[in-house]
């Protein structure tokens, strides 16, 4: 695999970002990074879970594939309710049932 000079500037961009602000960082789908917990980190979160849960409902029940979309969105839940946490934000479910008041 070649990396070109761009996508390595890119990269340790990040890394030094990443380095100098001692925080935690999420990559979104485009490739920047974001405060771990903050809007845009939530946003992108829930976002690869619409694609998951859109992926997997097209698969047939009882299928290996479904099973692992299922996989994936379990982790997926778990990283957008620890996100959450991360910036302070209420805990709800799918259809926007608060779930928690307040963050541990």
């Amino acid at each position: 695999m070649r990396i070109t000079r761009r996508d390595l500037k890119m990269l340790i961009e990040h890394a030094l970002i990443e380095q100098s602000t001692g925080e935690r960082m999420h990559r979104c789908f485009g490739g920047s990074l974001v405060p771990y917990g903050s809007q845009d980190c939530v946003d992108d979160i829930a976002a690869r879970m619409a694609d998951a849960r859109d992926t997997r409902d097209q698969c047939d029940n009882r299928t290996d594939k479904r099973d692992y979309y299922n996989g994936v969105l379990k982790v997926l839940r778990r990283e957008l309710r620890d996100a959450q946490r991360a910036g302070g934000a209420l805990i709800s479910d799918e259809s926007g049932r608060i779930l928690a008041d307040e963050v541990r």
